[in-house]
């Protein structure tokens, strides 16, 4: 941390982009992080914005971030900072505000998003952000970690010979609460007022006026109690009181007594009863109601079908977001899974971890190429099957099921 000019400095040796965080910017960021934290239990929801500064240019350009700009969406595919066509609109123009120019000596260098997942790993999502709208060799994208009960972590992101390492930042780093510098306080601000003068008596109060004997007395000795020289002082004031001759009162003729009333006539006892007999008789109606009612019939659950892995593909724009069903039998008892991806001649095919693959709320989405696209999801379970399922774009994936034989 550069303590004289309040900048973190992110940097790796032999790297071509050196970032220099502000702690203003830092803490902004934080609390929007922590803020889209709280927005759905559990895990939250991802926010995210435009990164503002400057650029130095040289052999390791410097980009300086000084603030940021939340950009806010309608989270149209779940608690992901994912774009519907209204987000780009809306981030688009955002983008426009903050573009470099002479006269603007701020500008937009990157973007930030906050991640809900355990590793910082930029998805598809923000490989199309970061190629359509920061296209500098300078910009930079922050995946912020939030965490409610220790300190959040984050990491920068970049450009090398224009190819982005997007499995893992070069350097994470914990992004703390900075808090507010300490003011300085003058010696004028912690020196006390002088005191004013105490009032002036009128002229017409005598000031010699002496004291009744029985104040004029001389302080208790050390040693002795506090409370025994206050009772000889209350001793001594009664006896020197002035004698006060007795007034004479007319005696009142005596009423007869009145017969005392039994305590249940009381309302402070017949209120109470009262109360208790109307709980004790809702209480019976209570149990006499559920002893005649006859039993609710509850529906037995369909049974799930253990061949299926319910794959679901949202379309947004060319992009294609696949879900499948983590409570599947065949996920539950998975050793491992493997998603082959066509899209016109082009093919690949990726390991899915067991921890991704059951994990609720993960997904992958691809931004297609072609209109031929075709996700095929293959689990292999534990009693050496596998079950896998298609999906192609126009087509219905649910009829593409197939169960494999076992493995010899």
């Amino acid at each position: 941390m550069d303590d004289t000019s309040a900048y973190y400095v992110w940097e790796v040796t032999g790297k071509p982009v050196r970032v220099r965080f502000s702690n203003e910017a830092m803490e902004r960021v934080l609390n929007e992080a922590m803020r889209g934290l709280g927005l759905l239990p559990r895990r939250g929801a991802e926010v995210g914005g435009l990164l503002i500064g400057t650029v130095e240019p040289g052999e390791v350009a410097t980009t300086r971030i000084e603030d940021i700009v939340p950009v806010p969406i309608e989270y149209a595919f779940g608690p992901f900072y994912a774009f519907s066509e209204r987000d780009k609109k809306d981030f688009g123009e955002t983008m426009r505000q903050w573009e470099r120019s002479a006269e603007r000596p701020l500008h937009a260098v990157g973007f930030y998003r906050s991640h809900m997942q355990d590793q910082l790993a930029l998805g598809q999502h923000d490989l199309w952000l970061f190629s359509n709208y920061f296209r500098d060799a300078s910009d930079v994208a922050l995946l912020i970690r939030p965490r409610a009960m220790r300190a959040s972590t984050a990491g920068f992101f970049i450009r090398e010979q224009w190819q982005i390492r997007a499995e893992a930042s070069y350097l994470e780093f914990p992004m703390r609460s900075q808090g507010r510098a300490a003011r300085a306080v003058s010696q004028a601000e912690v020196t006390p007022p002088a005191q004013e003068a105490a009032p002036a008596l009128p002229a017409d109060v005598p000031v010699d006026v002496p004291l009744p004997s029985f104040l004029n007395v001389p302080p208790p000795e050390e040693g002795k109690r506090k409370w025994a020289w206050n009772w000889k002082w209350w001793k001594r004031a009664v006896e020197e009181q002035p004698a006060v001759e007795p007034i004479e009162i007319e005696q009142q003729p005596e009423q007869p007594e009145r017969p005392r009333q039994p305590l249940w006539t009381s309302w402070w006892v017949q209120v109470p009863i009262l109360a208790g007999l109307l709980m004790v008789d809702g209480l019976l109606g209570f149990v006499s109601a559920r002893q005649f009612r006859p039993p609710a019939v509850r529906p037995a659950a369909a049974p799930r079908d253990p061949y299926t892995l319910s794959l679901m593909v949202v379309e947004y724009g060319d992009n294609l977001c696949l879900t499948w069903d983590r409570y599947a039998p065949a996920i539950v008892q998975a050793q491992k899974a493997v998603l082959s991806i066509s899209d016109g001649d082009h093919n690949q095919t990726l390991d899915v971890e067991l921890p991704a693959l059951q994990s609720p709320g993960f997904g992958v989405t691809y931004h297609r190429m072609t209109d031929r696209v075709k996700f095929r999801l293959e689990v292999f379970m534990r009693s050496r099957r596998s079950v896998s399922e298609t999906w192609e774009l126009g087509a219905n994936a649910t009829s593409a099921s197939e169960v494999g034989r076992p493995v010899r």
